[in-house]
């Protein structure tokens, strides 16, 4: 299944942040940082909003109004998309999703969710973090394969 333009808005705009970002001088380095910052916070932001929303649209046509309901007041509780939230979150809707998602996750993209949303709260209470564009550029790649895969294993 495609992804839905309201997933794809937010790749590109994630994307735009990080090239404006290289485009910096590297003696502006530390608004090359704060660029990192604010691709990190959206890309965490992108993981938890396309988790919800793929799986709303797999509901869409196949609940009854009410428990669709239902289901948007849980997927309304998600925040924090570490991988193990994320794969607990899938679980819940299908054990068999759960662990095909399990399964096809390197570590790699494992690591790049839990990196995001880990400085992601590191930034959003002021902390320090050793954030640049290189590492956040593959991050964010990383993120955008996981959820490719979320929607590769809910169909």
């Amino acid at each position: 299944m495609a992804l839905t333009g309201l997933i794809e808005s937010h790749r590109r705009r994630i994307n735009a942040v990080l090239v404006r970002g290289e485009s910096l001088s590297l003696d502006q380095s530390e608004m090359r940082a704060d660029m990192a910052k604010y691709a990190c916070v959206l890309t965490s932001g992108l993981v938890e909003v396309s988790v919800r929303t793929l799986l709303r649209d797999w509901c869409t046509p196949r609940c009854h109004p009410i428990s669709l309901r239902y289901v948007d007041s849980q997927l309304r509780q998600f925040q924090n998309p570490k991988i193990g939230v994320v794969l607990d979150l899938i679980g819940n809707f299908d054990e068999a999703w759960r662990t095909m998602l399990e399964t096809r996750l390197s570590d790699e993209q494992k690591d790049a969710v839990n990196s995001v949303v880990a400085n992601r709260h590191r930034i959003a209470h002021g902390d320090n973090v050793g954030l640049s564009l290189v590492p956040m550029r593959r991050y964010f790649y990383r993120c955008t394969e996981v959820v490719e895969l979320v929607d590769e294993c809910i169909q």
